[in-house]
């Protein structure tokens, strides 16, 4: 999920930034031009160094998206979306359920099947 204060940033930044260039892409290179996968590439790489982690490739990016998304409760279905795929198959090679999601889940479940059941 994006926090507030990552939201108040993108609003700041696209207030300050972007709102006369009627450029349809979020972040532009120094040329005015949408960035490409290698310049977000270089972009995690440089702040890696920078704050001494160590290398991540961006697509570990969508995966840790994914994961930490539908772990909190966010529907496959949702995520699909939010991940642009036309497949909800493609969207579940991207997270993996943590065990004690499903104990919880499957425990919710159950408790409530003890206390609508009518026998």
């Amino acid at each position: 999920m994006i926090g507030p204060k990552a939201l108040q940033a993108l609003r700041d930044y696209v207030k300050e930034h972007r709102t006369t260039d009627g450029n349809p892409a979020l972040f532009l290179s120094s040329r005015r031009q949408r960035i490409s996968c290698r310049n977000v590439q270089d972009i995690v790489n440089r702040w890696c160094l920078k704050l001494g982690v160590s290398h991540i490739h961006v697509h570990q990016l969508r995966h840790c998206f994914a994961t930490r998304n539908v772990n909190s409760g966010m529907s496959a279905a949702v995520l699909q979306e939010l991940m642009g795929h036309s497949s909800l198959s493609t969207t579940q090679r991207y997270f993996r359920i943590q065990p004690d999601r499903l104990s919880r889940e499957y425990f919710a479940v159950m408790e409530f099947i003890r206390q609508s059941s009518p026998v």
